[in-house]
């Protein structure tokens, strides 16, 4: 009994000497959870500020897959979920491209809960960005960083629906792990990398700095891996955004010849060799200009070109019908040729593309369809110009939302429902007549930018 005694005493002791040790040099290092909180550089109300103030620019996207996609099973409810953010007051979201392709149906979750019917306007499949519109007005727009001043090491937080609906406008909080990253198989455009939290549903959110800019949207990440999240930068979604306002889609420079690199910049390693051109396709831009397979690309526009990912920076600059100065070694021998580039033509690329303020005048064109959903008075069409998907509504045979009926501006009602804009009518909703987005009445609101029997 006293050997019992005497050893209870002397692991206590132990345990006590222990727990004093840890405690001093927890003190000393700031492992310790006190220690460690203060030596945070970053109050936390920072960011909660930072979520705050972007928290209504971010939306949720849910999303009936067509029963035509290659992601359709007849064993789940094919129902997805995504993420977006604001990029117009009058409802034009950005997401990925990715979330929108093979899909039947496409709702806006806002932070308030509010939903939306949502059509595309544009996609860009080598950027994987997409444009989608709601018809709803006075929203918060974000506001873009610029992405080229972002550093390993910067702090950024991650807004998103990861998931499911449910769980939208999840925060996470993290730094930025990597810059310029490649993924050839996706895109000619970089990425950088985040350790950020991201799961599926994350896809289109913004990941935001602590000044509250948006530095970029989330594009995805490798199944079975944590902490390793790409991310679009904010400067190829103003790229592609400005060419969609202008253009309606992508105007992308093309060379006509394949570019090859080394094998250690395959790998992001320094090489003193260069990028060789290969499969110069005959009538196309540096076939005219005299440049020939296996020439060796030194310059363009006196900028040195070492990789892959230097010659799109530079190349994206131009547009098709513009000249440049490329500077070829062949024999030994440099030689400068003027190129005039020609335009890339990419599969699966589309574009409904719309007026910034709210469509195309008397309701002309639109989303798969004559008119569009949001023309210049609403759902519907401008002068009763058809709509996304069918003649008269968003998506629907009828008016904004409606079934079997005619649509029109001002709020003229077709058989079967009103689908007018500007509020008036508003009956019928989304699943057949008599159910209204309103609720159970029977009218719109007035007046209110495009938010006539938009939401339910």
């Amino acid at each position: 009994m006293n050997n019992i005694r005497i050893s209870s005493v002397v692991f206590r002791l132990v345990v006590a000497m222990f727990i004093g040790v840890v405690a001093l040099f927890s003190g000393l290092s700031g492992y310790g959870s006190f220690a460690q909180a203060d030596a945070l550089p970053l109050d936390s109300s920072r960011i909660i500020n930072v979520a705050e103030e972007v928290n209504e620019s971010v939306v949720g996207i849910i999303c009936k897959i067509s029963p035509d996609s290659k992601h359709y099973s007849e064993y789940s409810d094919n129902i997805g979920f995504a993420s977006g953010i604001i990029y117009k007051r009058n409802g034009f979201i950005i997401t990925n491209a990715h979330v929108v392709e093979e899909m039947e149906s496409m709702y806006v979750v806002l932070s308030n809960k509010r939903v939306y019917e949502a059509y595309v306007v544009a996609v860009d499949v080598p950027s994987d960005l997409a444009l989608i519109k709601i018809n709803k007005g006075m929203l918060k727009p974000v506001v873009f960083a610029d992405s080229s001043e972002q550093v390993v090491g910067s702090m950024v937080l991650v807004v998103g629906t990861p998931l499911e609906i449910s769980l939208q406008n999840s925060v996470s909080f993290g730094i930025i792990s990597g810059i310029n990253r490649v993924l050839a198989d996706i895109s000619e455009h970089t990425f950088f990398q985040t350790d950020a939290s991201a799961n599926p549903g994350n896809s289109g959110g913004p990941v935001v700095n602590l000044d509250g800019g948006v530095v970029g949207i989330v594009m995805g990440g490798y199944e079975y891996y944590q902490g390793l999240t790409f991310v679009i930068p904010s400067n190829t979604i103003k790229y592609v955004m400005s060419h969609f306002e202008k253009y309606g889609y992508v105007k992308r420079p093309y060379i006509g010849a394949k570019l090859v690199q080394s094998i250690l910049s395959d790998f992001g390693l320094p090489s003193n060799v260069g990028l060789t051109f290969v499969d110069v396709e005959e009538g196309l831009a540096v076939d005219n200009a005299g440049i020939k397979d296996d020439d060796e690309l030194i310059s363009i526009n006196g900028r040195s070109i070492e990789n892959l990912i230097e010659f799109y920076e530079e190349l994206y600059k131009y547009l098709p019908g513009d000249t440049i100065q490329v500077i070829v070694e062949r024999d030994g021998k440099a030689l400068t040729f003027s190129v005039t580039l020609g335009e890339e033509e990419r599969e699966g690329d589309s574009s409904d593309a719309e007026e910034e303020e709210g469509g195309r005048a008397d309701g002309a064109g639109g989303a798969n369809g004559a008119g569009g959903a949001d023309r210049a008075n609403g759902g519907g069409g401008a002068n009763g110009a058809g709509g996304t998907g069918g003649v008269g509504g968003a998506n629907r045979a009828g008016g904004a939302g409606e079934t079997g009926g005619a649509g029109g501006a001002n709020g003229a009602s077709g058989s079967g429902g009103a689908g007018g804009a500007n509020g008036a009518g508003g009956a019928g909703g989304a699943n057949g007549a008599g159910g209204a987005y309103e609720g159970n009445g029977g009218y719109g609101k007035s007046g209110d930018n495009n938010d006539s029997g938009g939401q339910r």
